[in-house]
């Protein structure tokens, strides 16, 4: 390798860094190695949540240990937020509280499981298969429903004006025995667009 070469390499590779070090800057919630969030050292997120000064925006999943959650209760169990800005997203409860008004995009994946929660042999032989209403309701009001068939995906995109401490969460209707596949198959998001 020429030495030009390596030296083009070199003062990419620096601008890299730079680049890197402005993002942990502006982004980047860290552990100062002693619990603290200072914004020195290991550049390790204590969470993934942004500061809070950024856009708001969440995203939530449905964890399980299992490959599909059973839909046990009304509210579908979205409990893992990976993008949470204004920590107004409550993993119990698994209700986004809207921090600011404005016009929000809104959008939910579902895939239902291929049998009944009740995954037995005997219902996998027998093909016992549901499916289930999912409601996106803005305080108990419906403003948008999809069908969930079973192992099959179902999603919706919709705009809404919010206001500030109105909740939103998703339930399932008609869902005795349901269940919706984990992970990265459903999913709840939503970001303000003014």
């Amino acid at each position: 390798m020429a030495q030009s070469d390596i030296f083009t390499v070199q003062s990419g590779l620096e601008a890299l860094q730079a680049d890197l070090a402005d993002v942990k800057a502006r982004y980047c919630v860290c552990d100062d190695g002693n619990g603290g969030g200072s914004g020195h050292g290991s550049h390790k997120p204590t969470t993934n949540r942004i500061r809070s000064s950024a856009a708001v925006a969440f995203s939530a999943r449905v964890f399980s240990t299992q490959e599909s959650a059973s839909l046990t209760k009304e509210v579908v169990p979205f409990n893992m937020a990976e993008l949470d800005t204004n920590n107004a997203f409550n993993e119990t409860s698994s209700t986004f509280t809207v921090p600011e008004d404005g016009l929000y995009d809104i959008a939910l994946t579902l895939t239902g499981d291929a049998y009944s929660a009740n995954n037995s042999s005997t219902s996998q032989n027998s093909g016992a298969q549901t499916s289930f209403e999912a409601t996106l309701k803005v305080n108990h009001v419906t403003k948008a429903a999809m069908l969930v068939r079973h192992d099959q995906t179902s999603s919706l995109t919709v705009n809404l004006k919010l206001v500030k401490g109105q909740q939103l969460r998703v339930e399932a209707t008609s869902a005795s025995g349901a269940s919706v596949r984990t992970e990265r198959f459903s999913s709840f998001s939503g970001t303000l667009l003014n």
